[in-house]
């Protein structure tokens, strides 16, 4: 073997080397993630994928606060929320579900009676959250975590699900499957919208797996809230929710009052994301089972390893 080979599979294997360093360390988490963002953004423009039809969207927008005169920072009234339900239950909507927490009885104990009545005319599913803080004594600081659920008497007749979603670098990329152990056996608001009872049963994604962005904000079919109760100019009602998964909660082109915490970066340049889509879009990934699977951290590895060093030894 010649004295060039040898320096040539020499530099290949460190070559090799440094690749599987920088992937086993923060570097590769980052970069595979933003390389998957390219996908989406050049996937967009040459061949964007269809975008299921059985979840659909109920957007609290700026004309809603407006139309229904609800002050942008103060919260629903809970007999619109009813008027909406009871809608969608004569439409034959499948499932609705709520980005939004209804955590304690509020000050119009009649317009509660009134949505607890109309959540009993259809499948639905209620945000709920993991409460995380922290408590100092004399031996230290701890970190207390505390499920806080819907009001009792919603509940009674609705699914709770936990509203958290996992952010890196303020973009949502992947399932949120690292519940607390306590916690583990409430479903998450995609799980229960798309009718998953066990979360550890087989088949789901794992804590690696990517989420499948069908294309832009905006690319789910949504409807605005305030233009659903409409009485005067009805919408086709069955033929737009008969059978469908009806996600709410807010999609505003601002982000002020109530939005400041539920907007995330999405994968597409210079766009942003509500919480509200992204839980419509983890609900359609779950349906359709199209959600982006990783292999096994080795089997990258060893994989994008053997590339490298061949693309290294070619070059």
């Amino acid at each position: 073997m010649s004295t060039r080979w040898i320096i040539v599979g020499l530099l290949s294997l460190l070559t090799t080397i440094i690749h599987g360093v920088l992937f086993s360390t923060f570097a590769g988490d980052t970069v595979e993630p933003f390389a998957l963002d390219l996908w989406f953004n050049i996937r967009e423009k040459i061949s964007a994928p269809e975008v299921p039809k059985d979840v659909v969207l109920i957007g609290m927008d700026e004309q809603s606060y407006s139309i229904l005169d609800i002050p942008m920072t103060e919260i629903w009234p809970r007999d619109v929320h009813a008027k909406l339900v009871e809608k969608l239950a004569a439409a034959g909507a499948k499932r609705v579900v709520f980005d939004i927490l209804f955590l304690d009885r509020s000050t119009d104990q009649a317009a509660d009676q009134k949505f607890a009545q109309a959540l009993k005319k259809m499948e639905s599913v209620l945000g709920s959250e993991i409460y995380v803080r922290q408590e100092s004594t004399l031996g230290g600081t701890f970190v207390l975590e505390e499920y806080q659920e819907p009001y009792d008497k919603f509940v009674e007749s609705s699914t709770a699900a936990l509203v958290g979603l996992p952010a890196e670098q303020g973009r949502i990329r992947r399932f949120y499957t690292a519940r607390p152990r306590q916690f583990e056996e409430i479903p998450t608001l995609a799980e229960a919208a798309a009718g998953i009872t066990q979360q550890n049963q087989p088949g789901l994604p794992s804590k690696r797996d990517f989420i499948n962005y069908y294309g832009p904000p905006g690319r789910i079919a949504t409807f605005y809230y305030s233009r659903v109760l409409e009485d005067e100019h009805p919408l086709p009602m069955e033929e737009i929710f008969k059978d469908k998964i009806v996600i709410v909660g807010l999609v505003l082109r601002t982000e002020i009052g109530p939005a400041q915490k539920d907007v995330f970066l999405s994968p597409f340049v210079g766009r942003r994301i509500y919480g509200s889509e992204v839980h419509a879009t983890l609900t359609a990934n779950l349906l359709q089972k199209d959600w982006i699977t990783r292999g096994s951290f080795m089997g990258e590895f060893a994989s994008l390893s053997i590339c490298c060093f061949i693309i290294a030894m070619i070059i």
